[in-house]
């Protein structure tokens, strides 16, 4: 695993991809591409490319532009990607259960 950041999870697969592959399969499903998502978000295409490949965090100032270029809003796309991330990582689960990451 790479070196963690403070937003990382001690364990197991991280948030960010699953975000960005909801970004992705939605931006594919009305036919966009990257450009025409940046462009109705307001944003930079290769900063589009970084969140659906899931190396950057979009702050919550760029996920609202995101989502709504997307037709949408974020709630969708974290709900998306969470269920998606729960189900890849039994820790993530299991943590949000003794609220704590801490074993």
């Amino acid at each position: 695993m790479p070196p963690s950041t403070r937003f990382d999870l001690p364990h197991g697969p991280q948030f960010l991809p699953y975000l960005g592959a909801a970004v992705r399969r939605r931006r594919e499903a009305l036919g966009l591409t990257q450009e025409q998502l940046a462009e109705r978000a307001d944003l930079d295409r290769m900063q589009v490319g970084r969140i659906e490949r899931g190396v950057t965090n979009p702050t919550s100032k760029g996920l609202v532009p995101l989502a709504i270029g997307l037709g949408t809003h974020p709630d969708v796309l974290l709900r998306e990607a969470r269920v998606a991330l729960a189900r890849a990582n039994p820790w993530y689960v299991e943590a949000v259960a003794r609220g704590s990451v801490r074993e």
